[in-house]
């Protein structure tokens, strides 16, 4: 009878540690979500903001979401931005314009290499922001390459596309 007990215990003991390993482990598309969405919420403008905080929050986001020798091309705004140094600086600067601003992703299309250590991602984000006490909203469909680097997935390349009206 003791051995039964002991078998039934163990068996329940390994089903609880494959649940809860299962429940932390994340697919490489969560990985890449949870990438993107961190960095469109690092680079939003919160209420009362100063330079030097958002300065601060946006360097320590960056450095766990792009690569150093990131690249990003807003053309409407004719925006190119080369390295982490350059977009941390050009994200602060939204700061002046806008007393705040957010950033929402809505939809994320990914696609992975094969040697699935590279992947593109097409998404929605819904940006609101209030300049002058007057909100705008607007959807911009931004083509994010990514790269997997030491189990992080960090954006290479971003290109903002134009504007449309939020719906």
């Amino acid at each position: 009878m003791r051995r039964w007990v002991v078998a039934l215990v163990g068996a329940v003991v390994a089903a609880l540690v494959t649940v809860v390993v299962m429940r932390m482990w994340k697919s490489d598309d969560d990985l890449i979500k949870e990438s993107i969405g961190r960095f469109t919420k690092a680079v939003g403008v919160k209420e009362g903001d100063n330079p030097i905080s958002r300065t601060a929050r946006i360097k320590s986001e960056l450095a766990e979401t792009v690569e150093a020798d990131v690249h990003v091309s807003v053309e409407e705004l004719g925006v190119e931005v080369s390295g982490r140094k350059d977009l941390a600086a050009e994200a602060t600067r939204v700061g002046m314009f806008y007393q705040r601003a957010k950033a929402d992703v809505v939809r994320v299309s990914i696609k992975r290499e094969p040697s699935a250590l590279v992947a593109s991602a097409d998404a929605t984000v819904r940006v609101v922001g209030e300049r002058g006490g007057a909100a705008r909203e607007d959807l911009r469909e931004i083509h994010f390459l990514m790269v997997k680097s030491e189990g992080r997935w960090l954006i290479r390349s971003m290109d903002v596309r134009a504007a449309t009206q939020a719906q």
